[in-house]
């Protein structure tokens, strides 16, 4: 049984290794100035992904658009932990088991701003969540963030 539990243990350590990985690739890829500084919308994406998985709610909040900060992150910070806390099998929050890994699937553009799709791996589902992005005169900020029945396809 310790055995097992040192497997997951070193699985959640490797899938946050992994996803700070993915904010130094991303961050170290940049265009303009603001990107190659962490600005960019892919680094707000994911950071907000990592603000979200960990609870942390005063970096939800600083990544989010002033106007309504603290709703906006309460609301988001309540869906995120009640899908990660939920071992149902039935119900909108059934996931049948804890959260295995969380995968940015990509970022596209629409017009001026962006939507930042990821993929959240659970025991028994797969939940896409869709983060949409602005720029605002503090950089790339979520404007919103939400669940999609579409089917998280937009590959990379």
């Amino acid at each position: 049984m310790e055995q097992i539990h040192s497997w997951n243990r070193l699985r959640h350590a490797r899938a946050w290794w992994i996803l700070g990985l993915m904010l130094v690739a991303t961050a170290c890829r940049g265009n303009s100035p603001e990107e190659r500084a962490g600005g960019g919308a892919e680094q707000v994406h994911a950071a907000l992904l990592v603000a979200l998985r960990a609870n942390d709610r005063a970096q939800v909040m600083a990544l989010t658009v002033e106007d309504q900060q603290a709703a906006r992150a309460e609301t988001w910070l309540r869906m995120v932990q009640s899908y990660m806390d939920s071992t149902t099998t039935e119900g909108p929050y059934a996931t049948g088991g804890k959260l295995s890994r969380v995968e940015i699937v990509t970022i596209e553009e629409q017009g001026a701003a962006r939507r930042g799709w990821s993929r959240w791996i659970y025991a028994q589902k797969t939940i896409c969540h869709v983060a949409e992005l602005a720029q605002t005169s503090q950089g790339w900020r979520v404007t919103r963030f939400h669940t999609t029945t579409e089917a998280c396809t937009h590959e990379r």
